[in-house]
């Protein structure tokens, strides 16, 4: 009903809360008793929550958040309604008025407006209010179960308010170690994207302090983030606002350093601490950016920057592909991220474009913005195909995941200002002499001030999937060639000479109840001279054969690495089972084969492949690789290596 008919929205949640209404005031004839009354209302209240939250969703709008404040006041007065019902209404609001906040800047709203924009502020300060009294009662009554609930809702939503309380009280309330370090890490993490929200709210966020110690709630870790938000608030551009940044992401590495205190294996939180990492590194470049932009340099550094954020974006989008079993709601979240990244690298990248950089093209930088607002928003993909001089979209855009077709309100905003200023900024410059130029290099420079104070202005949301630890879906890869009776062993091959390999591609950890099926395997075999382990003295040897298992190598080797197969599956899969490929990379030469297998009912794969190492010279290499799956909806999906990758020794005497 909403995606069919968007314009009907208020009107039939009207209808619907006037119901909920009459239930709520006990003013319908025919229930025989308050438990089975309560019991209908609760069911009630339960589909309404998931509808109300697609509405918001769909279309947000004064009116809308109206309509379900009226409904959130009923539900707060009625007393059978639970603490837990009362509180995720209280936090479906807190959705509502943060999506009207978000990815605005003041200057663009018009006077009129302001005071509404002033009101949300209010509203939004007033309901965290609610919830957090709500929380405490829950506590109070020793509902540990619902309290976690809550907190795990509240981060979803992004109310880190709530969720630092919660966290941090109910961190030694468990004697497993193992919880009790999960629970610090939470309340650490959440406490640090407090910092960033006590911004937006400007001085409400100190008004909310200060709420908070007359009622005494006292929010764990620190309480003194009231003076400082109220003080760097209105001054995006001081060292307090830099410093506030540092003090976030310092925190969010910290809390992913706590998890890896506790592993047992190297597949424990391994989704919780990439994330973490992943978000720590985002808000450091931008510290790193509002530094540059302030000094007198800044043309110089930019290109780094901009890289960098290109980079995260693509790790953004591999942790979303890498989890086959995410659900829906948390794979959009993960790619909510991915966009907003591409478009801080887009953004950064304006000053360069502008002046013709060699070094950055147009394609380098819009491409990969342009592919992931595919089927989202087609008026700026329309603005970003004309930049690049395209009339159809690109054919490598066919494979996607299931995660595009959502809509993220607040990032599509900010995108489609973003994109509609560069446009302007670039029929400027064209025709235009030095002079000029610089002058609109300086308004380029300004507009990447403008677009990450909306930026920031997002709040930070985490997938439900973050919240359920468990071990890698993945794959290992076992490798034979007729030297060889063990997976394990070293493989041999005379100098000048092919390797020939027999594979096996095992699918891990798979529930047993997948959304999808799996069809096909693919693999991506690459070795390079500089991965050559005789060069390693004896102790570093035997570590490096002994301790690698899971994760041998980086993250960046694995983007790399996927971005190869990825590329390979989308052009080339339907015309060849293999395909081999030599260059020469900085650290020397480097070969990569390609490999599909069929998959059968056990989820293995198995094939046969020729590794051209005839240039290598003598030595002990190592044969790093990545797999991937397509289901049956044609959707990509990364695997992750969940073993060390084969071995081969290039010696002139075999067997002796």
């Amino acid at each position: 009903m909403v995606e069919k008919h968007p314009n009907l929205t208020v009107w039939m949640l009207e209808k619907t809360f006037s119901s909920i209404e009459y239930l709520l005031n006990k003013q319908i004839v025919g229930f025989e008793g308050e438990e089975w009354f309560s019991s209908v209302t609760m069911k009630l209240l339960v589909f309404l929550h998931k509808f109300v939250r697609a509405c918001i969703e769909k279309r947000n709008e004064a009116a809308l958040s109206n309509q379900v404040k009226v409904l959130i006041e009923h539900i707060q007065e009625s007393s059978f309604i639970n603490y837990y019902t009362r509180t995720v209404y209280s936090l479906l609001l807190h959705s509502c008025f943060i999506s009207c906040l978000s990815g605005n800047d003041d200057k663009d709203i018009p006077s009129r407006d302001k005071d509404v924009g002033k009101s949300f502020k209010k509203c939004l300060v007033d309901q965290e209010i609610i919830a957090l009294e709500l929380a405490k009662k829950m506590l109070e009554e020793k509902e540990y179960w619902f309290v976690w609930k809550a907190g795990k809702y509240a981060a979803t939503c992004g109310s880190w308010f709530m969720a630092a309380f919660i966290f941090g009280e109910i961190t030694n309330k468990f004697q497993s170690k193992v919880c009790s370090w999960w629970l610090k890490s939470l309340a650490e993490f959440a406490h640090s994207e407090w910092r960033l929200q006590l911004i937006l709210l400007e001085k409400h966020g100190s008004g909310l302090t200060n709420l908070l110690k007359m009622k005494n709630i006292t929010i764990p870790l620190r309480d003194d983030l009231g003076e400082i938000s109220e003080e760097i608030a209105s001054n995006f551009h001081s060292a307090s606002y830099t410093e506030e940044l540092v003090a976030a992401y310092s925190g969010i590495r910290s809390s992913g350093e706590k998890l890896a205190e506790i592993l047992i294996s190297n597949q424990d939180f391994f989704f919780q601490r990439w994330f973490l990492n992943l978000r720590s590194q985002v808000l450091e470049t931008v510290v790193d950016l509002l530094r540059i932009l302030n000094s007198d340099s800044a043309m110089y550094f930019l290109t780094k920057r901009s890289f960098q954020l290109k980079r995260l974006a693509q790790e953004y989008d591999l942790l979303a592909t890498s989890f086959i079993d995410m659900d829906y709601k948390s794979s959009r979240t993960v790619t909510f991220l991915a966009i907003s990244c591409s478009l801080l690298a887009f953004s950064t990248g304006f000053p360069l474009l502008i002046n013709g950089s060699q070094v950055c093209s147009n394609s380098m930088l819009i491409q990969p913005l342009l592919r992931q607002l595919w089927n989202i928003d087609h008026e700026t993909c329309s603005d970003l195909m004309l930049l690049l001089g395209l009339s159809e979209p690109e054919s490598c855009f066919h494979l996607q995941s299931r995660n595009q077709t959502f809509e993220a309100r607040e990032i599509i905003k900010v995108c489609s200002y973003a994109v509609k200023r560069y446009v302007g900024l670039k029929k400027k410059s064209e025709g235009e002499n030095k002079k000029n130029l610089g002058q609109l290099t300086n308004e380029s420079l300004q507009l990447i001030f403008d677009i990450l104070k909306r930026w920031l202005s997002i709040p930070s949301r985490v997938p439900n999937y973050f919240f359920y630890p468990r071990h890698c879906v993945g794959s290992e890869l076992f490798a034979f060639n007729n030297d060889t009776r063990k997976p394990d062993a070293t493989m041999m091959v005379l100098p000048g000479c092919q390797l020939s390999l027999s594979l096996c591609l095992q699918m891990k950890n798979i529930p047993s109840e997948l959304p999808v099926k799996i069809t096909k395997l693919y693999c991506i075999l690459h070795s390079s001279t500089s991965f050559d382990m005789s060069k390693l003295n004896g102790e570093s040897k035997e570590k490096s054969q002994s301790q690698l298992r899971f994760q041998d190598w980086t993250i960046d080797e694995m983007v790399d690495l996927n971005e190869k197969l990825h590329h390979y599956v989308s052009e080339t899969a339907e015309n060849t089972k293999h395909r081999r490929k030599r260059d020469d990379d900085n650290n020397g030469l480097s070969i990569n084969s390609f490999v599909c297998f069929e998959l059968n009912e056990r989820r293995q794969g198995f094939s046969t492949c020729l590794l051209d190492v005839s240039a290598f010279p003598m030595g002990c290499y190592r044969i790093k690789w990545h797999s991937c799956c397509i289901d049956n909806h044609g959707s990509y999906w990364s695997l992750l290596p969940l073993n060390s990758g084969p071995v081969f020794t290039i010696h002139k005497c075999i067997g002796k």
